[in-house]
């Protein structure tokens, strides 16, 4: 299927998406993470050329983390390279740790555990950051 009539279906869900969070005041990147979910093969099954969504994806991060780099001055990363390093160690180490412990405790393996903490602790800090 072309790539058009996927990228037309995701754009007009992420409208509705934001257009729900603003009224229910929940954050975006919420709300655009639900839909995603929803609209991929494992819910609805609604993007059928699933692989170049991802290569457009990956596209964006790259330019998102280009511009967040725009923002930021040397002065201001060194001014506040202290706490971005201890609030962001302690804010992944605190998710890996509850989520491999929960993991653990649902029955996974320790090394699935570590894994999976690792994935949401990394996950998680990308997600804490676009919210701040």
């Amino acid at each position: 299927m072309p790539l058009l009539p996927d990228l037309t279906l995701l754009f007009a869900l992420a409208v509705l998406a934001a257009v729900v969070c603003q009224w229910v005041r929940l954050p975006l990147p919420i709300g655009l993470l639900l839909v995603g979910a929803l609209a991929g093969p494992s819910a609805l099954g609604l993007v059928q050329d699933l692989h170049a969504i991802e290569v457009l994806a990956e596209i964006g991060v790259v330019l998102l983390l280009f511009v967040i780099g725009l923002e930021f001055s040397l002065s201001d990363l060194k001014r506040l390279r202290r706490p971005f390093l201890l609030g962001g160690s302690l804010q992944f180490l605190g998710t890996a740790l509850l989520v491999g412990l929960g993991a653990s405790l649902l029955g996974a393996t320790t090394p699935q555990g570590i894994f999976l903490g690792f994935v949401v602790g990394l996950s998680s800090t990308a997600i804490v950051l676009r919210l701040l």
